[in-house]
């Protein structure tokens, strides 16, 4: 082997192994992953068994777990299937549910959310709707006031549609947002820096994409319907009321397309990109970051950022190395690096892309497929999924990689 090459070969993995280490990995795993104030970090799981609980676990940052608690299910017709996990800001620990009827071929029942205080006792539960309306639930999210927004399919006077539904800390109902323009099932809600609400839906039947932005007490401020993309959409919002949205490209049904959006829903730019994105952020210098699969056919990560103007900055066209699959989220951190969690459908996987574009690590941790993914206060990450929940701890400025730009 040539020297230098060797020489670089030592020096990459002697980086790699400093970029990040495995601080502790253990059961249960989840089907997300939150942390409160001083990083005890909360999973949530379910037992697929007639009268099948859902189970919340606390551990410490160290790992240790604190504790695993539950509602006892006892209807044997029904289990219990958890959809996400969040924190508040006291400690306690919120978990949405959807409560299936059958158990061969079950079907949504009802949709509920449920509230444990820092020492596992439940402190309310919500089955809202009826009690066999067919609703579920989607994803919770938190506001600075500890009220929790629960996504999902609901009755509305329209039927059976998206819906964010505000629960106060003490459990009593806030207000209800139905979907009154048919933007589909709702695949996500994020909270904006401006403290609105984006949602992205995608049609029960063929290839359609929309989105929704709603302000802080649930009216609706704009939304996009018959949107034709082949892929799952998404969408962030920034500081100033814009929003970012990410789909495939519907002229040619191949790459993606990056469109800004102005407060009111007007379109401000589109780009186009040879990747196959699903996921958007937005940095903390308000520019939007992209990620997905290098093209609709191969596995992998993607990374690009654009500026706010809609500026091509950098593309990373492969940051994991790995062929990484079943991407399940991006988030960014406070420099603007990114980081996109995946699996290789028998490890899961992690990849942090700095903020100029270069990879900083690449990582693949036993447990199957990766579920859910948090950022730590101290330059940890935490990821879960079908067995394990996982620390990683990264050491800061380590680059291993490089990218190239694509326009």
């Amino acid at each position: 082997m040539n020297r230098s090459i060797a020489v670089f070969m030592m020096a990459l993995a002697s980086q790699t192994s400093l970029a990040q280490t495995t601080a502790w990995s253990n059961e249960p795993g989840g089907v997300a992953v939150a942390r409160d104030t001083i990083d005890n970090v909360f999973t949530a799981r379910w037992d697929y068994n007639p009268a099948g609980d859902i189970y919340v676990a606390k551990r410490n940052a160290a790992g240790a777990l604190q504790w695993e608690a539950r509602f006892d299910n006892l209807d044997n017709t029904r289990h219990e299937v958890a959809t996400f996990v969040a924190a508040d800001t006291l400690g306690a620990v919120l978990v949405s549910g959807t409560i299936r009827s059958g158990f061969a071929n079950p079907v949504n029942a009802a949709s509920l959310l449920m509230k444990f205080d820092a020492d596992g006792q439940l402190v309310w539960r919500r089955v809202y709707g009826n009690d066999f309306d067919g609703s579920s639930t989607r994803r919770v999210v938190m506001d600075p006031q500890n009220r929790a927004h629960v996504l999902g399919l609901g009755v509305c006077p329209g039927g059976l549609v998206s819906t964010v539904r505000q629960f106060n800390p003490d459990g009593s109902p806030g207000w209800i947002w139905c979907d009154s323009i048919g933007v589909g099932a709702p695949t996500m809600l994020k909270r904006t820096p401006d403290g609105q609400f984006v949602i992205a839906a995608r049609s029960l039947f063929g290839s359609m994409q929309g989105f929704v932005r709603i302000d802080a007490s649930g009216q609706t401020v704009w939304s996009l319907t018959g949107i034709t993309s082949l892929t799952i959409g998404d969408i962030a919002g920034d500081a100033l009321g814009n929003s970012y949205l990410v789909f495939a490209d519907p002229d040619t049904g191949q790459g993606s397309r990056l469109r800004k959006v102005s407060p009111t829903g007007a379109t401000l730019w589109e780009r186009t990109h040879p990747m196959s994105a699903f996921r958007v952020e937005v940095t903390p210098a308000g520019d939007p970051v992209i990620s997905g699969f290098p093209n609709s056919g191969t596995g992998g990560v993607a990374v690009a950022k654009y500026s706010a103007i809609g500026d091509g900055l950098w593309t990373n066209p492969d940051a994991s190395g790995n062929g990484l699959l079943l991407h399940s989220a991006m988030l960014i951190d406070p420099d603007g690096a990114a980081y996109v969690s995946g699996s290789t459908l028998t490890d899961m996987g992690v990849v942090k892309v700095n903020a100029d574009g270069t990879t900083a690590w690449s990582k693949l941790l036993p447990g199957g497929s990766t579920a859910g993914m948090t950022l730590g206060s101290e330059n940890q990450v935490y990821v879960t999924g079908g067995l394990y929940t996982a620390r990683i701890d990264q050491a800061p400025g380590v680059t291993i990689f490089g990218s190239d730009f694509e326009s």
